[in-house]
């Protein structure tokens, strides 16, 4: 989550800008270039997954538009030792993960693992 945060995941955005010729669209949702701001706010993947949580556990504030706005509202949800907050940070490094795992079987596996499992 520290690299998510500092914007220093080896995204294909930030690959492409140390020189290698790759492939940068989006291997989530073929819709965008993929930068981190992409792959953890605006990308239509991780979007299903957020309003899937947001649902379950019943909340109706979470908007999806710009990294900035996105930061916040973890930074603000995080905040506190309550359990609220310790179960929101669980739940946010989980999914954070979880994204950036599913992009890894896509590129390096060619396998979609969490559509797989979305079918069962």
């Amino acid at each position: 989550m520290w690299l998510q945060l500092q914007n220093k995941l080896p995204t294909s955005d930030r690959l492409a800008s140390w020189g290698m010729d790759i492939n940068q669209q989006c291997k989530l949702c073929q819709n965008g270039l993929e930068t981190r701001d992409h792959m953890f706010v605006c990308c239509e993947f991780t979007i299903a997954i957020w309003r899937k949580l947001m649902a379950w556990i019943k909340w109706t504030d979470y908007t999806l538009d710009a990294w900035d706005t996105h930061l916040k509202w973890i930074i603000e949800k995080a905040r506190g030792n309550n359990l609220t907050a310790q179960l929101f940070r669980l739940m946010y490094a989980e999914c954070s993960h979880a994204v950036w795992i599913e992009r890894n079987h896509r590129i390096f596996e060619d396998v979609e693992i969490l559509n797989t499992l979305q079918k069962r």
